[in-house]
């Protein structure tokens, strides 16, 4: 326990600031004060608290002012705003207006014409105050959203909160409530009484809280300060597609002798910055003159209609695509945000030739390139361009057909990640996890076209709402697809006990029963016998969670026995270390390790990715069994397989296991700073974690532990380990020094 002290009001910011990271420059600049101050004040706070370093500071902070961020080597710091690609070009005065009203007011909405660069704007603004804000500026666009109910959860998926919840408002409500943050709320237009409600509820609860939305109109809320942003004057649009010109051609000639045509081109896009933006790579194929001649004239448009000029200027990209580019450009249109090869190619027909005719959309940037964070290639239209592409699609009459192969496609990917364990690797979570509103547009469609498969799907996206913090939302799914599917069959069987494991987990029994007895009267359909492995599974959920262990049992073991004789053995063995998991709590280690060791055996002999997790399982009844070397060198091989996936929840577990074991083996400091390393990193980690069956024991052993030491000595052991990054944490536990 950390000693009740206080520190001076001064102390306190000094100390918050180094958690952060900040150096003694960067604090004095930020207080106003000389650097020999600040200096002074680390003194103080490191003798008030009898500490002896920085780390220790941080880490004190962190564990007693649950508001504020710690910064430690190898983690990221908070915030989410993205680095810019391309420099920014003017709006000195838009800066400095708009930077004056986020001073003055706590909203701020950026209004203007479709174009005009009022993301980009609240992008580099975001970025010059991040400094300012203890929690960091945070960007939630709204483009990809299509119902105002869901602008909360928007905001909680920005701030990267998915712990089970039933009310994601109130978890970022909860999040913001006492952090220091900047909230960058994009593309408002279309959701704007959305918007408005959750810039009132946010800002009304949280008082350090600052909103800079974007928007064609303004929020029209009480307090809110607008800025209206127009067009680039003629030099700055000069300037700017000059450059973008250099950049996408260095070869072009752009000098004295084109001035004229240049200046034809920014007058004829209105100065628009994304028209220019699209519009300067164009110069790969053609010469200034051409493009020149070939931009849309803006008088060809309604007077002021900027949206006008940016719709004749998509036009006229799209007629300069063959044929094979422009039927794949409008069937990508369905995505609501990125994507990536693979998804194109399932919406486009025979999806021949899909990566050349991507490549070649990106060069006529018609198409927007980027990278996902485990570096694969990923591609999405802009929002002016997708709605282009849309109505495109429906005036082809491929609307329809498009739909429906990117709801198969999310489908797949949904079954990918609740049923097909064998092969589907750790690139799925976090790619279903980025593409929610996809797989809400996929629901959508198959509600409306094939109600028996929304059914399916809204049964296999159980582990999908809960992994998301997205329990709520994936009820009322879940209801709108059995009332589409009410005819006894398989789907709406396997829905009915999707249903009943969200309803469980919000609490909410008394509904959860209704559902659970037919979903378990569907089960005897013959059409069911499939699905029986993972029906049962199903069931020992229910069972589970409403403590009827020998029920949960009985169910998995015959979960087991189908899924083995079905040969899907990946699937069985995670029901076995299921079972192996809750023998442990029942206090039956002899048995649970006997089921444990089948598991490993199994998982090791199909080479399945998920080893690590039944590792960890077998690791624990080691421990249960006295077997503490044996468990450490299980936890030591399963660390380094969720490392190589990125799993970072699992490496914490294990890293706890070797707390554990080190500190059985007496290696005390180890222990202790490998178990702050752990406590650390599952404290950061964006799922939900349920505590093992060794965790009693690993509190027991830690406090132990921290009282044979002595406060002072634990918490500074704490604090060097919280200070670790992973690498550091897991090559102690490899040599215990």
């Amino acid at each position: 326990m950390d000693r009740e002290i206080k520190l001076t009001e001064r102390g306190q910011q000094v100390a918050e600031l180094i958690a952060l990271g900040l150096s003694n420059r960067d604090i004095a600049r930020r207080l106003f004060l000389s650097e020999r101050t600040v200096e002074w004040h680390v003194e103080q706070v490191l003798n008030r608290l009898g500490f002896s370093s920085r780390t220790e500071i941080a880490a004190w902070i962190g564990r007693t002012q649950s508001g504020t961020p710690v910064r430690s080597p190898g983690r990221k710091v908070n915030g989410n705003i993205p680095a810019p690609l391309t420099s920014f070009v003017g709006r000195e005065r838009d800066l400095t207006m708009v930077r004056d009203l986020v001073a003055a007011n706590r909203l701020v909405t950026i209004v203007g014409p479709g174009g005009t660069g009022k993301t980009r704007l609240a992008l580099r603004l975001a970025e010059e105050l991040e400094p300012s804000y203890r929690d960091g500026a945070w960007l939630c666009d709204l483009a990809p959203v299509a119902d105002p109910a869901l602008v909360g959860d928007a905001v909680a998926q920005a701030l990267g909160l998915s712990q089970e919840t039933p009310d994601r408002m109130a978890a970022a409500r909860e999040y913001l409530r006492e952090r220091s943050a900047l909230l960058v709320v994009d593309n408002c237009e279309h959701l704007l009484g959305g918007a408005a409600d959750m810039s009132l509820e946010l800002l009304g609860a949280c008082r350090d809280l600052r909103v800079l939305a974007t928007s064609l109109a303004p929020l029209g809320v009480l307090g809110e300060a607008v800025w209206q942003l127009q067009p680039l004057p003629q030099e700055d649009a000069v300037r700017l597609f000059v450059e973008r010109a250099h950049a996408a051609a260095p070869g072009v000639q752009l000098d004295d002798t084109t001035q004229v045509e240049v200046n034809t081109i920014c007058d004829r896009l209105d100065g628009l910055p994304l028209a220019l933006e699209l519009a300067a790579p164009r110069l790969r194929q053609l010469s200034v003159k051409e493009l020149a001649d070939a931009v849309p004239d803006s008088t060809t448009t309604s007077p002021g209609d900027r949206h006008g000029s940016l719709d004749a200027l998509a036009a006229w990209g799209y007629r300069t695509l063959d044929d094979s580019e422009r039927k794949l450009f409008r069937q990508l249109g369905v995505f609501a945000g990125w994507f990536e090869q693979d998804d194109a190619t399932s919406v486009a027909g025979d999806g021949a030739g899909v990566e050349m005719l991507l490549n070649s959309l990106v060069e006529k940037s018609m198409v927007t390139a980027g990278r996902t964070s485990q570096g694969r290639p990923r591609y999405r239209l802009l929002e002016m361009l997708r709605a282009f592409a849309r109505r495109r699609l429906d005036e082809a009459g491929e609307s329809q057909e498009t739909r429906l192969a990117h709801a198969e496609r999310m489908v797949w990917l949904a079954e990918r990640l609740g049923l097909n364990t064998a092969g589907s690797g750790v690139w799925v979570w976090p790619k279903v996890e980025g593409m929610a509103d996809d797989i809400r547009a996929a629901l959508r469609t198959l509600l409306e076209l094939r109600p028996r498969r929304a059914a399916w799907m809204a049964g296999t996206l159980r582990w999908f709402w809960r992994g998301t913090g997205r329990l709520g939302e994936g009820v009322r799914w879940n209801q709108m697809a059995l009332e589409a599917c009410a005819d006894p069959c398989l789907e709406r069987c396997w829905a009915l006990h999707g249903h009943a494991v969200l309803l469980l987990r919000l609490g909410r029994l008394d509904e959860m029963m209704s559902w659970f007895r037919e979903a378990t009267n569907l089960a005897a359909l013959p059409e069911c016998a499939e699905m029986r492995g993972e029906l049962l599974l199903a069931e020992a959920l229910v069972h589970a969670g409403l403590g009827d262990l020998a029920a949960a049992e009985a169910a998995d073991r015959l979960a087991i026995v189908e899924l083995t004789q079905r040969g899907q053995v990946d699937r069985a063995s995670l029901v076995l270390n299921d079972l192996a998991t809750m023998l442990l709590i029942q206090g039956r280690a002899e048995e649970a390790h006997g089921v444990a060791e089948r598991c490993v055996q199994d998982l090791r002999r199909i080479k399945s990715g998920r080893l690590q997790v039944a590792l960890d399982t077998l690791a624990q009844a080691d421990c249960f069994l006295g077997q503490v070397d044996q468990a450490r060198a299980r936890w030591l091989e399963a660390v380094a397989m969720s490392l190589d996936t990125g799993e970072v929840t699992a490496v914490a577990t294990c890293l706890e296991g070797l707390a554990f074991a080190a500190g059985m083996r007496r290696r005390t400091a180890v222990a202790l700073k490998l178990h702050g390393c752990a406590d650390q990193l599952l404290t950061q980690a964006s799922d939900s974690y349920v505590a093992e069956p060794l965790a009693p024991k690993v509190r027991e052993l830690v406090g132990r532990l921290e009282n044979r030491v002595g406060p002072q000595l634990a918490a500074r052991l704490r604090a060097e380990g919280e200070a670790l990054v992973i690498d550091e944490a897991i090559q102690m536990a490899r040599s215990e020094g």
